[in-house]
């Protein structure tokens, strides 16, 4: 994104400059938790250890991202003979988009975006909530935009709990918030969202505005004339709705347990609970065979 602003702060077209925003996220504790497994199984462990310190290290260098308390990982590395179960599970769902309504009023040489509201007495009344100079452009004109946000959704999963032979071995930890990723993420191209609408709104506005004015010179018949220009008003507000398309595959919430059991064949459970300690649903897997080293991972969804 970072050459793609310059590009467009480039432009001879350019009206508004976009300020370029830095990413904070380059070392993903849920990449570096399975990297972990993998190198571990395979009998690499100094590989492991540094995932593992980078894992660790997440926390300390991104807190933005993960804002939650870390898992407890001090025994991933420990070998005492017995089987190592690895417990992954995802709840929730990912944000997705909204619309927002904003609005252009202009000034000699300036553009203002505001909310809209209703005072008291039900008059319309309009927040600034930003401005820039815009050479050139004429005062009292009006357009309307519409612009996305990630909405960001609540999983009903308090906690999650895991079981062997029916025995309660503890809950899982939450190692991973996929919805502070994408919000990290999107957070970087949405000041290119914002210029682009913005630019757009105004170029199609000012050719809107132009055009009424043409038919008020060539359409004599006033009703002809107003269809005509609420038929061109029409045109210019359809085209920009804000683009709500993103994927929706990806769950909210990642969370991680590894317990230690004898070897052999055992019956696990992994229940999911709600507000006060409601079970809302159990992933059963009967007769697994745990075996020291290797890679015994269990993995479970409930993506509510």
């Amino acid at each position: 994104y970072g050459e793609f602003t310059k590009g467009l702060n480039r432009s001879k077209n350019a009206k508004i400059k976009v300020k370029t925003k830095k990413l904070k996220f380059h070392n993903d504790a849920l990449g570096r938790y399975l990297s972990l497994l993998i190198y571990r199984a395979d009998g690499k462990y100094d590989d492991a250890r540094i995932d593992l310190r980078k894992l660790k290290s997440a926390w300390k260098t991104q807190a933005q991202i993960y804002d939650f308390a870390p898992p407890n990982t001090d025994t991933f590395l420990n070998n005492n003979g017995k089987a190592k179960i690895d417990f992954l599970a995802f709840t929730g769902n990912s944000p997705y988009k909204k619309a927002k309504t904003l609005y252009i009023h202009t000034l000699e040489n300036t553009v203002i975006i505001a909310n809209s509201a209703q005072s008291g007495q039900g008059e319309s009344t309009l927040n600034d909530i930003d401005s820039f100079n815009w050479k050139g452009i004429t005062p009292d004109l009006h357009f309307k935009f519409q612009l996305p946000y990630l909405y960001v959704t609540k999983s009903k999963v308090k906690q999650i709990r895991v079981k062997v032979d029916g025995k309660d071995m503890g809950k899982m930890q939450m190692l991973e918030s996929i919805n502070n990723v994408a919000k990290a993420t999107y957070k970087v191209k949405e000041p290119i969202i914002y210029v682009k609408t913005i630019t757009r709104t105004i170029l199609k506005g000012l050719t809107s505005h132009n055009a009424k004015a043409e038919m008020d010179k060539k359409i004599s018949n006033p009703l002809l004339a107003a269809a005509a220009k609420f038929a061109t008003d029409i045109a210019v507000d359809s085209t920009e709705n804000a683009d709500l398309r993103i994927a929706r595959f990806f769950p909210a919430f990642a969370y991680i347990a590894e317990i230690e059991v004898n070897p052999g064949v055992h019956d696990i459970e992994v229940e999911f609970y709600g507000k006060n300690n409601t079970l809302l649903f159990v992933e059963e897997y009967a007769q697994v065979d745990l075996q020291v080293g290797g890679l015994n991972l269990i993995k479970s969804y409930y993506l509510q």
